[in-house]
């Protein structure tokens, strides 16, 4: 199940950014994203995303100081990020260890039913997100007394494969990272059921499976 995750991801995210880098006659506020498109690596973005996560499972995970409960059995870890034209975005986690409905096992994204989170693990440092930094350029605070400040940019050709471009990036990095930090057996210390399950999404919307820990 995780290879298929991996290379659906993979191919989702080669799709978006090669739609994106063909398309002809952009709006200019587009066409300046396609260097920074075309730069996107995800070996570098990986790297960066296991470093992070080695580190937080360590400092705040797994950490009795920062009052989690470790005694928790915990379903899911959940990443959860915002607006990614925000100034400074990052993805934070969340522990999951009630559900209404059991988590699904699947390739496909899904709507998270009702749940709750284990006592201090709610918005942990999880990834930052610092490869987006370009889509600040879209945020209303960047275009105000622009030439585009009255733009809907939301409207525009090459909005969607843009911005699933940058998403699925993180989508398979993170993938790929939690694969490496699986394999070497540094979620041993979370107080999990089988299998735990990693997830993302953006704030309010679906939930994405990214791996599953059995």
């Amino acid at each position: 199940m995780n290879n298929k995750i991996g290379n659906k991801l993979s191919e989702t995210f080669e799709f978006n950014r090669t739609s994106f880098l063909s398309k002809m006659e952009l709006h200019p506020l587009f066409e300046e994203f396609k260097p920074f498109v075309s730069e996107i690596n995800i070996e570098n973005l990986t790297l960066q995303f296991h470093s992070e996560i080695d580190i937080n499972i360590t400092e705040w995970w797994t950490n009795k100081e920062k009052k989690v409960d470790l005694e928790s059995k915990i379903f899911a870890i959940l990443f959860t990020h915002r607006d990614l034209c925000a100034k400074e975005p990052e993805a934070y986690v969340y522990g999951i260890n009630e559900t209404r409905t059991p988590l699904k096992l699947q390739l496909e994204p899904y709507h998270l039913d009702s749940h709750d989170y284990a006592d201090g693990y709610y918005a942990m440092p999880g990834i930052t997100l610092g490869f987006c930094k370009e889509l600040h350029k879209l945020d209303w605070t960047s275009l105000k007394n622009t030439d585009y400040e009255d733009v809907d940019w939301y409207e525009l050709d090459g909005r969607l494969e843009l911005f699933n471009t940058y998403k699925f990036a993180i989508k398979l990095a993170l993938h790929n990272a939690l694969k490496k930090l699986m394999s070497q057996n540094r979620f041993s210390k979370i107080n999990s059921i089988n299998p735990l399950h990693f997830l993302i999404q953006e704030y309010d919307e679906q939930v994405y499976p990214l791996l599953f820990m059995e």
